[in-house]
């Protein structure tokens, strides 16, 4: 393990940030999108098909499990 540099954790920082403007920024206009952008934001299918079903979604009219 590397330890850390004000110049590492810069950059870091910078990765990080790059990271959170492409996630946020992402177009979730289809049900596949939306579970990509789902699944960046909570790290779990479980819970990306929790939201799917609080919101109602569905896929060709079944609940999404």
């Amino acid at each position: 393990m590397k330890l850390i540099t004000p110049q590492r954790a810069k950059e870091q920082v910078k990765q990080l940030q790059e990271y959170i403007d492409v996630v946020e920024s992402y177009q979730a206009d289809t049900l596949e999108k939306w579970i990509v952008k789902e699944c960046a934001f909570t790290n779990s299918m479980i819970e990306v098909v929790r939201r799917a079903n609080h919101h109602g979604l569905t896929y060709n009219g079944s609940t999404i499990d």
